[in-house]
């Protein structure tokens, strides 16, 4: 992890097979921290060198802490999704990378190795040039994972190692754009698009047979209505609709001129005053009525035959079957009244 670009080298039976440089390093991480803080760049670089890190999950932070540590993961997110990009195809076209060593500056940032194993599920350790006493150089000032790279510039100069580089344009390491993996989607979203499109026409298929099996329903009502009414089948809503509101209707038209209530007015009118009256049904039709009720006498069943027949809507009134109750205390009647046009 360097200043403005981190390089990536793939290591393989002590040989550099592979490697890679990306933009983004220690400066990336000092302007974010410039423009979320909102000071200065020396001020910016001297809290990074001195007091940041990556807050992981099981440390007590400051909300302070945790927002300089959300600036440096946000900062980092770009150059961290080349190096899963580049860790990944690696491990699929290769064999899997066993372990990571990270050096650089930017690499002392406090529990970066931790994140960066956390990312890649990969161990991370610094990479030291005086591990195992293979050079010494005394007394040293800065940490040992900054003398990396002079060290690597010192020893190419000694000879030229140059190793097979990786194509991110083309081939098993290119990168695929947002347009390519829409490409390679291409086929799915047309089969669910068909699908779609499929069960779309199904439902409007099945709303009008629905909207259409129940107009016909309605026509069919309409005209046994009209039919009886007025001697002819009408299918037409506005045709019926002038028929029935039209200002002069045949004598013999059937629709009533009196409602339900107003028969039922006119029987209650008509019973007379010395009769006591228990009614138990009052069934009304367009043409007849049928009522059934209990009464003190037979006497008193015809004097209610007799009264309903002066009234001249009431066309015929027939009685039914008349006979006392079980315990004999009342008697118990059915009367067919016929209604006409008055």
């Amino acid at each position: 992890f360097g200043y403005s670009s981190t390089n990536i080298c793939l290591i393989e039976g002590g040989k550099l097979v592979k490697s890679r440089t990306i933009k983004g390093g220690g400066e990336t991480i000092t302007s974010a921290i410039m423009e979320n803080l909102g000071v200065d760049y020396q001020i910016a670089e001297r809290e990074k060198i001195n007091s940041a890190k990556i807050v992981l999950g099981q440390e007590i932070f400051s909300p302070e802490e945790q927002k300089l540590s959300d600036t440096i993961v946000s900062s980092l997110y770009p150059t961290l999704r080349f190096i899963k990009q580049t860790v990944y195809f690696y491990q699929k076209y290769h064999q899997k990378i066993d372990r990571i060593f990270v050096c650089g500056g930017t690499s002392q940032l406090k529990n970066l190795d931790q994140h960066l194993a956390n990312q890649l599920n990969i161990p991370v350790e610094h990479l030291s040039p005086l591990k195992k006493d293979l050079l010494n150089f005394g007394q040293l000032s800065s940490p040992p994972a900054i003398l990396t790279k002079g060290l690597a510039l010192a020893l190419s100069s000694l000879g030229v190692f140059k190793g097979a580089g990786i194509n991110f344009r083309k081939g098993a390491y290119s990168y695929k754009g947002d347009f390519q993996s829409l490409k390679d989607k291409l086929p799915k979203i047309v089969v669910g698009v068909l699908i779609l499109i499929l069960l779309l026409g199904f439902n409007v298929f099945s709303r009008f047979h629905v909207i259409n099996d129940r107009q016909n329903r309605m026509d069919t009502v309409l005209a046994d209505f009209t039919k009886e009414m007025f001697g002819r089948a009408v299918k037409d809503y506005t045709v019926a609709s002038s028929m029935v509101t039209q200002q002069s209707l045949p004598s013999a038209s059937p629709i009533p001129h009196m409602s339900a209530l107003d028969i039922l007015n006119e029987i209650s009118a008509r019973i007379p005053k010395d009769v006591t009256l228990e009614l138990q049904e009052l069934e009304v039709t367009l043409k007849k009525i049928r009522i059934k009720g209990e009464t003190d006498s037979f006497e008193a069943v015809d004097k209610i035959v007799n009264s309903l027949k002066e009234y001249e809507c009431f066309s015929e009134t027939e009685k039914g079957r008349v006979k006392k109750t079980y315990d004999g205390s009342k008697i118990e009647f059915n009367l067919n009244v016929l209604i006409t046009s008055c």
